[in-house]
């Protein structure tokens, strides 16, 4: 029988690597959140904006990894998807970039998740049919409402498999179905970005 998944991740690390688009020198910024969460925030998105949060189960805070992963400290987020469409993720601003410039961003992101690939559920697989995206924007990412009284995000992150102006998609959060059930497995994503012009950009994640 299908049911209804609630999505808890673990977000351990996360690599930029920035190249200006004039150079060919690579500046990278590394997060191990090991050691904090280095003033990245959370956020949640395509759900009604009157819903009751606890009904949603939206949770977000740095707390440690299970103990299978080691116990280090990491970004925690979950939340139910009772929207079918609900939109996770964390954020950050980066400056000290050259003002009006093209950057060509890379992620790197390790990710723990409790989902196996070949999972069912209602509207979908909960590791297949989640799926996992960066970017980053000149505004920063924020949920706001929509005139169907739904909170939207203000830049174009996409809709589920469709990556958008503002962000790409790195895969799913599904692990190998070798791994033991219920339990967390990271999974390290590289992906090149499209090139980004700003003095500030704002990474998201999710």
């Amino acid at each position: 029988m299908n049911t209804l998944r609630v999505a808890k991740h673990f977000l351990g690390g996360l690599a930029i690597l920035l190249v200006l688009h004039t150079t060919a020198t690579p500046s990278e910024i590394t997060f191990d959140f090991a050691q904090g969460d280095f003033g990245w925030t959370a956020g949640f998105a395509d759900y009604p904006a009157d819903a009751d949060p606890a009904f949603y189960e939206l949770q977000t805070d740095y707390r440690d990894r299970p103990a299978n992963l080691g116990g280090a400290g990491s970004i925690f987020i979950s939340g139910a998807n009772h929207s079918d469409d609900l939109f996770m993720f964390i954020k950050k601003s980066i400056a000290g970039l050259q003002p009006n410039s093209l950057y060509r961003l890379t992620f790197t992101v390790e990710l723990a998740s409790q989902y196996a690939h070949g999972l069912g559920g209602i509207g979908g697989s909960p590791g297949d049919s989640v799926f996992l995206k960066a970017g980053a924007s000149r505004i920063e990412p924020a949920p706001i409402v929509d005139q169907s009284n739904y909170f939207r995000m203000n830049i174009d992150k996409g809709n589920q498999a469709q990556g958008g102006r503002s962000a790409f998609v790195l895969g799913t959060i599904a692990k190998p179905r070798t791994a033991p059930p219920i339990t967390c497995s990271f999974n390290a994503i590289t992906q090149p970005a499209r090139s980004m012009r700003g003095r500030m950009l704002l990474v998201s994640c999710g």
